[in-house]
């Protein structure tokens, strides 16, 4: 329980919407308009990370590039983000 431990310490994320299919609704007609791409931004450990969450299908993954192993899935952005929270503070 020292101060500098990671463990227990993710805290705060954010998306925002940063490109994908420019409406919410099925108007497009190929199979591009399942893919939704947001930004992502966690503070885990007192260091802030930032990746991108997309969507392909049903399914949502989100990532963190700048960080090997980061990578998580989940039925909803938010479940994704959740996800990769924790893994981060595994890695970390």
């Amino acid at each position: 329980m020292s101060s500098g431990s990671s463990s227990g310490s993710a805290s705060g994320s954010s998306r925002s919407q940063s490109g994908g299919t420019s409406g919410s609704s099925s108007s497009a007609s190929s199979s591009e308009e399942d893919l939704q791409v947001s930004s992502y931004s966690a503070t885990v450990g007192g260091k802030q990370y930032s990746g991108s969450v997309e969507k392909s299908g049903g399914e949502y993954t989100a990532s963190v590039s700048s960080l090997s192993g980061a990578t998580a899935t989940g039925s909803s952005p938010a479940a994704a983000e959740n996800n990769l929270t924790l893994r981060i503070d595994e890695l970390v």
